[in-house]
């Protein structure tokens, strides 16, 4: 385990991804992340409403089990991407205010704007990387809850297949990891 400013990197259990990305790395990071045994739960809301009946319990139940989790819009029916970034954002802030999480991966340039806004986040700070482009920061925030959170934010096409993996490790980029 590497302590770097507030934040100590080494593995963690529960980690909840938020994938709001369509990129087929990331679908290729969520299918690696499945076979590793990681709990991966869909059905997103359309652009109305928030989390689908039943899906914010399935994610509180599934991180009360010790689970690593992922919520994905993408490997389902293409949606409009409104609306994806606010369920997902609602989701994490619902789990880190729980007490159920204390770090999180968000797959999605615009997904990782919107999640770290609903946290209430005034800033954040980079900590790690996991690949190059994905950095894991730590977010300062006067809601006790949200403050000292690591999350590792990721565009789409950013990392390779076991990018999850690396973030949940607390890995650092692996030399020529420039995917």
């Amino acid at each position: 385990m590497t302590t770097v400013g507030r934040a100590a990197l080494g593995a963690v259990a529960p980690v909840l991804v938020l994938s709001g990305s369509r990129s087929p790395i990331t679908a290729r990071q969520i299918d690696t992340a499945e076979r590793a045994g990681w709990r991966v739960l869909g059905d997103l809301p359309g652009p109305a409403g928030g989390p689908a009946d039943g899906l914010a319990e399935q994610v509180e139940a599934s991180l009360r089990d010790g689970r690593h989790t992922i919520v994905e819009s993408t490997r389902g029916p293409a949606r409009d991407p409104e609306g994806i970034g606010t369920s997902l954002g609602r989701i994490a802030a619902a789990m880190v205010r729980a007490g159920l999480v204390r770090r999180l991966v968000v797959a999605g340039g615009d997904t990782s704007g919107e999640v770290v806004a609903a946290l209430g986040a005034r800033s954040l700070d980079v900590v790690a990387s996991p690949a190059a482009g994905a950095p894991v920061c730590v977010l300062a925030s006067d809601d006790p809850a949200v403050d000292g959170l690591q999350v590792a934010l990721k565009g789409g096409q950013v990392g390779g297949d076991d990018y999850f993996l690396r973030a949940a490790a607390g890995h650092r980029e692996r030399p020529n990891d420039c995917r």
